[in-house]
């Protein structure tokens, strides 16, 4: 029989849920992108960007004014819509819709080409494109459907494509997009992968294990990129949980779902907007999250790096 699993009775401590005194649920005049002014020439490229976080990071870049937004998804007539919300917002912005499968390594290192040869410059990477995998049919839980929830269930073919485009199509946007960054002086030089709460997770019961597992090395991986480039080439990259909020991802979640994903899913934009607006190397190669209060967040800097917070270790 396989163990379903339940929700904790309460949020386990070493989850970070609580991290700052505050939490928030939507945006606060201290993330607020419509209250920020990028640098003149601030160029950012955002994959996953045609639904969901994606699309809204890409309009609250839009609404702090940065100078050309790039647009990555496979689907061009979502990046269309989007790309004319963002003139709507910003008629000066320049948008370059750049249809793209990341796990496809040379259709990612034609997006680099485009991007050099359009703008010759890149501030910011953001990696949001990712997925999960299907539901299962079980009358034994509320909404009838679950997650697989263990090696057994499920398709093999699903957990290796969830796992392909989270990990490894990060991996080649930043393999091939990351040149552009080191070599634009002057620039943001930041990379924010989008994970996930689900990396403090070894339960499949609120999200799929292939997901849980990519995103959780999609930290490890932000680590990595500090240590190697931070120091050599000022590039600092940060692992950000977007909040809980409904998007095409969780169309069809169970009830059980209901009151978690209750954020607003503008809060992820305004925090990447925060976190590149000015330099946070301190932050760098750590696991942050979009509800924490940025304020409060910033009065713990010090405790932060002398303790070596908010990375992944081995209690022992």
């Amino acid at each position: 029989m396989v163990h379903v699993g339940s929700l904790p009775a309460s949020i386990p401590k070493h989850w970070g849920a609580d991290f700052t005194p505050t939490q928030h649920r939507s945006l606060t005049p201290s993330i607020d992108p419509t209250k920020v002014k990028l640098p003149p020439s601030f160029t950012v490229l955002i994959t996953g960007a045609g639904k969901g976080f994606g699309a809204s990071t890409a309009l609250s870049y839009a609404q702090a004014g940065a100078s050309a937004i790039i647009i990555v998804a496979r689907t061009l007539s979502d990046l269309e819509g989007v790309s004319k919300q963002i003139n709507e917002i910003s008629p000066s912005t320049k948008v370059l819709c750049v249809p793209c499968d990341v796990t496809k390594e040379d259709q990612v290192i034609d997006l680099a080409k485009k991007v050099k040869e359009r703008f010759n410059r890149l501030d910011v990477l953001i990696n949001n494109a990712g997925k999960g995998v299907s539901f299962l049919a079980d009358d034994s839980v509320a909404g009838g459907k679950r997650f697989p929830c263990d090696f057994i269930e499920g398709s093999s073919d699903e957990f290796r494509d969830c796992f392909e485009l989270n990990f490894f199509g990060t991996y080649l946007c930043v393999r091939h997009l990351l040149p552009l960054i080191i070599a634009t002086e002057g620039g943001a030089k930041a990379i924010i992968n989008i994970v996930s709460g689900a990396v403090h997770l070894a339960s499949a019961f609120l999200s799929p294990i292939p997901y849980n597992i990519s995103k959780l090395a999609i930290v490890r991986m932000s680590q990595f990129l500090d240590d190697s480039h931070r120091e050599r080439h000022g590039v600092a990259c940060y692992a950000l949980h977007p909040g809980s909020a409904k998007t095409p991802l969780t169309d069809g979640f169970p009830p059980l779902w209901d009151p978690i994903l209750v954020d607003d899913v503008e809060l992820c934009g305004g925090y990447c907007v925060w976190l590149t607006k000015e330099k946070r190397e301190w932050l760098s190669g750590r696991f942050v999250c979009s509800e924490w209060d940025v304020d409060e967040l910033e009065t713990m800097k010090d405790e932060i790096v002398k303790g070596d917070k908010l990375r992944f270790t081995m209690d022992v």
